[in-house]
């Protein structure tokens, strides 16, 4: 069974403060988005106890869920609505996930990193804004894997903005928040998390996914924007620095299609080269496919989570086969009933 408990935020203390735990919740959602921002949203009657204003202060209530006493989600309260008819109403609570956090903070004027591993370079950057007045967010470093080497330079740039971008580059990594539970169960750190060269395991004990034996639809979207010519502005030093590339046999088939990214944080050319490559060789025919989940299938309380790698016996019609192809999950996106019963999904990027 489900539960949310809420906790403050103490930044003159520097801890959690449990404020209590709630089961009066309905319409429960979650969602963690690998090297991105999960989101959740629950509904609460207007007169219950939870809904005073002492445990839903945005950016300073924290709200952890729980399954069966165990951690699943957890992140701040970011915005909330509320409607009130004659005697009845309703409170909506949207929270983010913890890297929600770091939408709100920059870098200082001007950072440089000259040939610094890329994690320790996310590390630094969260670090230094935790090091600011009231600025402390609980976080410790935890897993710090020996990867890449890079250069980057920043310019009060958001921080939620540069750890996702350290992520969108060849050979870059993952990295995760993660809850730190005292011995009482309740919240009290957050470790960050990286790792190289993929968070994430392959799960091929699943057994392959299939419509009509663990899952029960499929949708599916186009993402990419199908550039073949790609420039890339990078910082430099006084003169911008310029990358371009493109994909000859990709404009025969599809004509030529351009793209343009600004990229400031990057000053160095080999740098801003293997960002180039990159987006080039995301720019083909791309989707987002999303798995509807069997209830009584066998990865419903599998272990399955984001990052692990899954294999697919599916075939959209005509249009697209997923035969025997693997797919990474990059969300897991959830709904509670009523029973407390997930409706689960997978989500998932391919290309070519």
């Amino acid at each position: 069974m489900y539960s949310i408990e809420f906790y403050r935020l103490d930044i003159e203390n520097a801890k959690f403060t449990f404020l209590g735990e709630c089961s009066t919740y309905t319409n429960l959602y979650y969602e963690n988005s690998l090297n991105n921002i999960g989101t959740c949203t629950f509904s609460l009657n207007i007169f219950d106890e939870y809904t005073k204003p002492i445990y839903l202060r945005r950016m300073s209530t924290v709200i952890v869920i729980k399954k069966n006493n165990t951690c699943v989600w957890f992140g701040p309260i970011a915005d909330i609505q509320g409607s009130y008819e004659d005697v009845a109403g309703t409170i909506n609570i949207t929270a983010y996930s913890y890297l929600y956090f770091f939408k709100f903070r920059n870098t200082s004027k001007s950072v440089i990193y000259s040939q610094e591993e890329q994690c320790e370079i996310a590390w630094d950057l969260i670090n230094d804004s935790q090091s600011q007045t009231n600025g402390t967010l609980l976080i410790t470093e935890g897993l710090n894997p020996t990867s890449n080497k890079r250069d980057r330079t920043y310019e009060t740039y958001t921080i939620s903005e540069a750890l996702i971008n350290l992520t969108n580059i060849i050979e870059g990594f993952d990295f995760s928040f993660e809850p730190v539970l005292n011995a009482d169960n309740r919240l009290s750190s957050v470790l960050f998390n990286s790792y190289y060269p993929a968070k994430g395991t392959d799960r091929s004990d699943l057994g392959k996914l299939e419509v009509g034996m663990n899952i029960s639809a499929i949708t599916l979207d186009t993402v990419s924007s199908l550039y073949n010519t790609v420039t890339v502005e990078g910082a430099g030093t006084g003169v911008p620095i310029i990358y371009e590339d493109n994909d000859a046999d990709f404009q025969k088939a599809y004509s030529r299609i351009e793209g343009y990214e600004k990229a400031s944080d990057i000053s160095e050319y080999d740098s801003l080269e293997k960002h180039g490559d990159k987006l080039l060789s995301e720019k083909v025919e791309g989707y987002k496919i999303t798995l509807d989940v069997m209830p009584n299938s066998n990865i419903i309380n599998s272990g399955l989570t984001i990052g692990d790698t899954v294999v697919c016996n599916i075939e959209v019609g005509n249009y697209l086969s997923l035969k025997d192809r693997k797919i990474r999950i990059e969300s897991m996106p959830i709904k509670v009933d009523e029973q407390g019963v997930d409706d689960l999904s997978l989500t998932a990027e391919i290309y070519g």
